[in-house]
């Protein structure tokens, strides 16, 4: 027979293991006018642009492709949110290079760095599908900060795109 002391500093490191098992971390940024979030486990590292000529255009890609970033010796393509879940983008302007490794290393482009969140799996609510076939890529969201911000499913996005 426990202890009642014992059992109840394991129900309180139970209780905690739970809270900490609970909380998801996303990084979120902003891309055009809308809010997207990752799952931080996913990002290597932000890369700030301080000139436009950084990024190496290559001509005939499709058009989510804004070209690739010579990253310490290392060639990485960058991509557009926007473009990639079927938005349209009048600009590309983006000042920031999110590295992420889904199936290889790869570049999200940003427009600003918003936060990095720790999040409670109950505010994360699932979306209804509609009309826009993006939506499958984009199947929860959360409120934060008096904005919608949608949580993109990494793994479902490049496999959709990079194995047609």
């Amino acid at each position: 027979m426990e202890h009642p002391i014992q059992e109840l500093m394991q129900n309180i490191s139970q209780k905690n293991k739970e809270e900490i098992i609970c909380k998801k971390n996303y990084f979120v940024f902003l891309d055009g006018k809308d809010y997207f979030a990752v799952p931080l486990e996913a990002i290597l590292e932000i890369v700030e642009i301080k000139n436009t000529n950084e990024l190496i255009t290559i001509p005939l890609l499709d058009d989510y492709i804004l070209g690739v970033l010579n990253i310490r010796g290392e060639m990485i393509p960058v991509l557009s949110t926007l473009k990639m879940l079927g938005f349209t983008q009048e600009d590309v302007f983006f000042q920031y290079a999110v590295v992420i490794e889904v199936a290889f290393k790869t570049a999200i482009a940003a427009r600003e760095i918003y936060e990095i969140i720790s999040l409670d799996e109950k505010k994360i609510r699932s979306k209804a599908l509609g009309e826009n076939s993006s939506n499958i890529f984009l199947l929860e969201e959360f409120d934060y900060n008096n904005n919608i911000v949608r949580i993109i499913d990494m793994p479902r996005l490049f496999s959709s795109i990079f194995l047609k």
